[in-house]
């Protein structure tokens, strides 16, 4: 199928083929080193214009200090989680998760039991603090989504 209509010439000054439902394009070395310029410059110009702007959030956000460290799996665990051959003992899990919510609003850390190996049974929450403020809330939703005779006119027939 001809990517070019029938009525357009196949040669023009060199410059546009068409051969075997094909259309090749052929630019003067000249012409193809003013367009890579172009390009270039254009590119140079993108990141000379971002670059103070990036610049001055990098600045602020290492200037502005945060109400408390949020501590790195590292300091906690003595390795950063996925290096080789190396794994966290569940001791040093909960003992994150723990110390990470004390220092973050973001987290909600609860024991919901004990496992048959005698260990804490944990989980974490994590959100941003308008959501962990309203959880019961969105439990209560999950729940009705979950049975769907507590929804609509099924609410009766559920009570009974």
């Amino acid at each position: 199928m001809p990517l070019v209509p029938p009525n357009i010439p196949i040669s023009h000054q060199g410059q546009i083929h068409y051969v075997d439902d094909s259309l090749f394009l052929s630019v003067s070395p000249e012409r193809l080193m003013q367009k890579l310029r172009f390009i270039f410059l254009l590119v140079a110009l993108c990141f000379t214009t971002a670059l103070p702007w990036v610049s001055a959030r990098v600045s602020d956000s290492a200037v502005r200090p945060t109400a408390t460290a949020i501590p790195a799996p590292r300091e906690i665990l003595g390795f950063t989680p996925g290096d080789d051959r190396k794994l966290a003992a569940w001791a040093d899990i909960v003992a994150y998760f723990k110390r990470l919510s004390e220092s973050s609003n973001r987290v909600r850390f609860q024991k919901i039991g004990t496992t048959t190996l005698g260990r804490p049974f944990v989980f974490a929450t994590i959100s941003a603090p308008e959501n962990l403020a309203r959880l019961e809330e969105y439990k209560e939703i999950q729940r009705k989504l979950a049975d769907p005779r507590l929804i609509g006119p099924n609410r009766e027939k559920a009570a009974a």
